[in-house]
């Protein structure tokens, strides 16, 4: 047996896979992913306002502090 790792571009390459599966042609393993490393905050940078972001942030702090009294 060979391993390989593949990409995989849209849904029906996805469902091919899987049907390859149920007939017991190939094994799918999804723990062996390769991820590229992205630095997110180039990412996302001036994605939000100074004021938004500021917003946001104020907003998952009191979820978290509701969260915590149940």
């Amino acid at each position: 047996m060979e391993t390989i790792t593949i990409e995989v571009r849209n849904q029906k390459a996805l469902n091919l896979l899987h049907a390859l599966e149920e007939l017991k042609l190939i094994r799918v393993i999804k723990g062996n992913i390769l991820r590229e490393d992205v630095n997110l905050v180039a990412k996302y940078k001036g994605v939000f306002t100074a004021e938004d972001a500021e917003n946001f942030e104020k907003y998952i702090r009191q979820m978290r502090s509701e969260w915590g009294d149940i």
